[in-house]
């Protein structure tokens, strides 16, 4: 079938011109009036229009005008017609819209090869959309990608400050619902398991559900919905975008980001969780052998006490004596000298102990600087991305 032309002139002599000189090789409409030609040109959907600029009801300038402001035809060559042969009159058609412009009287070659060059000029506009179009969603998949992975980047910051699995679950249903996703997700380690859903903790059903599905393939499609599977993270999403083919893949792609990405921060939690109650455990005994110790402690202060008063009263209970036992005065004098040895060699034992005083001190020093490092998460962590790494979106 050839190119429809819808032609404007209220002269019926020159339409039958143009279907004598064109009727072969396109199919030729005629309005003869600005009206009629407006409302062919938005049922027919021409491929170019040839347009008489002296019509009886409109001059053709402003017909033209209103072709460019209508939007279904709007984007249809126009070229004007007309005895008209002065560089105003043609300004005046390119300042209406026209895209070339043809004086009467005008050769059937001369029609032919202007319909030519038109023909051409149409395939390269067509031909430059495309590409345009064509460049366009590229920029746009560009941009979606970049602003995907900005959201990945974004949630592996979050996760990174989580020492919780119902918060990092949190985390990550929350993500989605920046893609107006909903979504139930099944977190496992070594002791436990954790599922939640949007609304909160999953069903005893949702929770079937995901267990069983933590041993099927890594991806599985169950019409709107998609499960992705990894060690320690099920994820499934109830809403998939189906009847959009490239925002579904997109969805996947991000979908399977995310859950590996849980995955991995699962890995490391549980290491930094191990290792907390490790800690704690650890400081636990410690402050049990604080208390130990300080028991000791104060027991040997109380035996140290009590064995000063019982060697003071020996000392004056041998001195009280010494009226009776009729001990001359050397004798007298040898005795003192060996209670009072006695007495100082006893107190230098004490005097020489262990100072346990300064070792709980420095104990209890080293129990509140794990308290603080427990209380403030500075116990091997992951490491969070620092404030200015390069953002993605």
């Amino acid at each position: 079938m050839g190119k429809k032309i819808l032609l404007v002139d209220d002269d019926d002599l020159i339409a039958i011109q143009l279907e004598a000189i064109l009727g072969e090789d396109f199919v030729l409409a005629h309005a003869a009036t600005a009206s009629d030609g407006l409302v062919q040109a938005r049922t027919m959907q021409p491929d170019m229009i040839l347009l008489d600029v002296q019509l009886a009801d409109l001059d053709g300038y402003s017909v033209c005008r209103r072709f460019k402001a209508e939007e279904g035809v709007a984007h249809i060559p126009v070229i004007f017609v007309s005895a008209r042969t002065g560089l105003e009159d043609r300004l005046r058609g390119y300042e209406a819209g026209g895209q070339d412009y043809i004086t009467k009287p005008f050769s059937a070659e001369e029609l032919r090869e202007k319909l030519k060059a038109m023909q051409q000029y149409i395939r390269q506009q067509r031909a430059l959309q495309s590409l345009a179009q064509a460049a366009a969603k590229t920029a746009n998949v560009a941009l979606e990608s970049a602003g995907d992975a900005g959201r990945i980047l974004g949630f592996l910051r979050r996760a990174a400050t989580l020492h919780a699995y119902p918060a990092l679950a949190e985390a990550a249903l929350s993500a989605l619902s920046d893609y107006q996703l909903t979504a139930s997700i099944q977190l496992r380690s070594r002791e436990a398991s954790w599922s939640f859903s949007h609304h909160g903790p999953c069903s005893p059903l949702e929770v079937s559900v995901l267990s069983n599905m933590a041993n099927q393939d890594r991806i599985v499609d169950l019409g709107s919905r998609s499960a992705f599977n990894y060690p320690a993270v099920t994820l499934i999403i109830d809403n998939m975008p189906t009847d959009e083919p490239e925002r579904y893949a997109r969805i996947k792609d991000v979908a399977a980001m995310l859950a590996e990405s849980v995955d991995i921060r699962m890995s490391t939690l549980g290491l930094y969780l191990a290792t907390r109650e490790r800690s704690e455990r650890l400081l636990q005994i410690l402050e049990h052998n604080s208390q130990v110790m300080t028991g000791i402690e104060q027991h040997h202060g109380q035996q140290r006490h009590a064995s000063e008063q019982i060697l003071g009263k020996l000392v004056k209970d041998i001195e009280d004596a010494f009226l009776h036992l009729g001990l001359s005065e050397r004798q007298e004098f040898e005795l003192q000298r060996m209670t009072r040895d006695a007495v100082q060699s006893a107190q230098d034992l004490y005097q020489d102990k262990v100072d346990t005083a300064a070792i709980l001190h420095d104990l209890q020093q080293a129990i509140a600087q794990v308290k603080a490092d427990l209380a403030s998460d500075v116990l091997p962590q992951p490491v969070a991305p620092k404030a200015d790494d390069i953002e993605l979106f």
